[in-house]
């Protein structure tokens, strides 16, 4: 899940994933209201990477937009208390998670 941060109040669901749209295909998009941020995820990692090295600190609308890895919306399992982490599929399909990606 890519984190968009620096979004200015006016944008809309519908305006962000068109906005990444052309990086792969998207299975989900989130803009919390109130939060001036977004969440894009994408069903494949690599073009999630490849939208974050392209869209990083570019201009959407107004502002200028802030790309990061976000957390993934599932919980995952719980094994002693602990998370588990599973590696990614061979396939290179991503559905989320955690990311070394920063600033």
């Amino acid at each position: 899940t890519v984190f968009v941060g620096g979004l200015e109040p006016t944008i809309v669901e519908d305006q962000l994933r068109d906005h990444f749209a052309p990086y792969g295909e998207l299975i989900y998009v989130k803009i919390p209201p109130g939060k001036g941020c977004g969440f894009v995820q994408f069903l494949y990692r690599q073009h999630a990477e490849y939208a974050i090295s392209v869209l990083n600190n570019t201009i959407f609308g107004q502002q200028t937009i802030r790309l990061s890895w976000g957390r993934s919306s599932t919980t995952k399992p719980l094994v002693d208390g602990a998370a588990v982490s599973y590696p990614q599929a061979s396939t290179g399909a991503y559905y989320g998670g955690y990311g070394s990606y920063g600033y």
